[in-house]
């Protein structure tokens, strides 16, 4: 059951894997915009499947709701409109970058963060600040408005404070919808 759903959810994780592993700002853009048309895909298909489930018609309403009302739920929508009917852009590197400075007695990784003005912050990172590092440009994700409405972005997700972070949004939006493909699954048998 809801096999095609997970096939989506499956290749948007692909998608924000190949995300996480490039160092090109381009690559990381049309990444995120598969990701935003899967995970779109998969609640598409889910509901093309179940429509004519009897059992389906509670836990869509719950999970459409959830689409609606929840943060990041819409805003993954609303990006994923935006990006595909319009020429907004839904995604910014926000100056923060990861080098290595060299000097006569080798390196040290920083991070470099572009304030403005020509002024940048240099931060040192630690040996427990290195095992976490992710190489890749940071990029946070931008309001975007369809249809007159502006859709801001996400602060919270499920009553939780939420990072603008790619990643944690991504890994967070496919966690959500495999955890609803199982429930709705357990609901409609």
């Amino acid at each position: 059951m809801l096999r095609n759903a997970r096939r989506e959810l499956e290749i948007a994780s692909t998608a924000l894997k190949r995300m996480a592993a490039t160092h090109e700002y381009h690559n990381i853009e049309v990444e995120w915009e598969n990701v935003l048309n899967r995970i779109e895909r998969c609640w598409e298909k889910a509901v093309l499947e179940l429509n004519t489930n009897l059992k389906f018609g509670a836990p869509r309403s719950k999970y459409e709701h959830l689409r609606r009302t929840d943060e990041l739920l819409a805003y993954l929508k609303q990006a994923r409109n935006a990006s595909e009917h319009s020429l907004q852009i839904v995604l910014k590197a926000d100056g923060s970058n990861v080098a290595k400075l060299e000097g006569k007695d080798g390196g040290e990784l920083v991070q470099i963060t572009h304030i403005g003005n020509n002024v940048y912050r240099i931060i040192p990172l630690n040996e427990a600040a290195r095992k976490g590092l992710k190489f890749y440009p940071r990029c946070r994700v931008l309001q975007v408005e369809n249809r007159g409405v502006h859709f801001p972005e996400p602060k919270n997700h499920l009553g939780q404070n939420l990072p603008n972070d790619l990643l944690t949004i991504g890994e967070l939006a496919i966690k959500f919808y495999t955890s609803a493909l199982q429930d709705i699954e357990g609901k409609v048998k």
